[in-house]
């Protein structure tokens, strides 16, 4: 008669206990991918600013007819900054998307008709720009969303 109640007990146990056991895959996945993102966002962030050299020399070309062309130095800060957030979707194809977002500050000097006065010029403006970087989650990677 006792056996009669284990079986029984012992699925209704199981039924009970599965549930758990697709929530800590599910929570250990979403780890992984929110650590993947947290290394990409890293990586991503050193290249940022590795691009920005110290100072650069822009020129412009200017008119239809004749060329004309306007010289500016430029530099970037570098970024040291950022915030990310990973979300779900509902895509099968993107289950992920990261966000990336940072403030990027800009100087410059200009613009000048020659290279020799855009080099003495010490009068810099800053142009600061909140930037906002998406990146979908594919096949195990981050790849920048269209």
């Amino acid at each position: 008669m006792k056996t009669r109640w284990i079986i029984p007990l012992v699925v209704l146990f199981a039924l009970a206990a599965a549930p758990m056991g697709f929530t800590q895959t599910g929570a250990s996945e979403r780890d992984a991918v929110v650590n993947s993102f947290k290394e990409f966002a890293r990586d991503y962030m050193q290249k940022w600013n590795a691009k920005n050299t110290p100072i650069q020399m822009l020129s412009v070309e200017r008119g239809n007819s004749k060329t004309k062309f306007l010289w500016t130095r430029i530099y970037d800060d570098p970024v040291e900054n950022y915030d990310i957030d990973v979300k779900a979707t509902d895509s099968l194809v993107s289950p992920y998307i990261g966000i990336l977002k940072f403030t990027s500050v800009g100087h410059g000097n200009g613009p000048h008709t020659s290279r020799e006065a855009a080099e003495k010029d010490q009068k810099f403006q800053v142009v600061s720009s909140a930037e906002r970087l998406e990146f979908n989650y594919q096949d195990g990677k981050w790849v920048a969303k269209e």
